[in-house]
């Protein structure tokens, strides 16, 4: 049903890629998010196109940065105190 949250993975299902397909407006994407050495890593596909977002802590910040192509753009989020 829409709007339900899944119940979580099995234990040894948890190390696997999560494959998900997004809609996005009127066209569909492949998501893959995999861990990577601590890394949260996001790859997604659509129509001859791609994105990678990376995301990791460091010094207790999150670090996301995101690449498409030979575009790179890095944000930096604190929690706030």
């Amino acid at each position: 049903m829409p709007g339900e949250v899944p119940p979580p993975a099995p234990r040894g299902l948890r190390s696997l890629p999560l494959l998900l397909l997004l809609l996005l407006g009127a066209r569909a994407a492949l998501s893959v998010v995999t861990l990577d050495g601590g890394k949260l890593v996001h790859v997604q596909k659509w129509e001859g196109k791609e994105t990678t977002l990376v995301r990791e802590l460091k010094d207790g910040k999150l670090i996301l940065t995101l690449t498409m192509g030979n575009v790179v753009c890095t944000r930096t989020y604190e929690k706030a105190t």
